[in-house]
């Protein structure tokens, strides 16, 4: 007998003896989302060429060199372009160096499926709303 209920009332259908190990159908079903500016960005689903695609593209990024401020925007908005379609250079260009790190570490867990960048983001947000929850974030 197991003691987690499954993620889906209709996963153990056939059987209730039957562990359920993880529900992929719903890692495939659910958007991920990101909020900009007000605004919500939906994310491609993770294919296998997103995923190609998208690794290349931050590779391209790592190796910024020239008019380092220029084409780092334009390298950023390539990379992260191939799993977001909805933000613009414009908005890059808006973003906080924090904004930025904070998108790219989460972009680069939703593909390999990492949750602790998500959940690092959520404390990094808590801090800053709530500053006297960790002072260093002030000096």
């Amino acid at each position: 007998m197991s003691l987690f209920k499954p993620a889906r009332s209709t996963a153990l259908e056939g059987s209730t003896d039957d562990d359920l190990l993880c529900d992929l159908d719903l890692v495939t079903t659910q958007r991920a989302k990101v909020v900009l500016h007000g605004k919500t960005h939906y994310l491609l689903p993770v294919t296998t060429q997103v995923y190609l695609d998208f690794w290349k593209k931050c590779s391209d990024f790592q190796k910024v060199e020239g008019d380092v401020a220029k084409d780092y925007d334009v390298a950023y908005h390539e990379a992260i372009g191939m799993m977001c379609k909805t933000i613009t250079l414009d908005d890059v260009k808006r973003m906080t160096l924090m904004q930025r790190t904070i998108l790219i570490e989460s972009l680069c867990a939703k593909v390999i499926g990492d949750k602790s960048v998500y959940e690092n983001a959520k404390d990094q947000k808590k801090k800053m709303t709530h500053p006297g929850s960790n002072s260093r974030l002030l000096n």
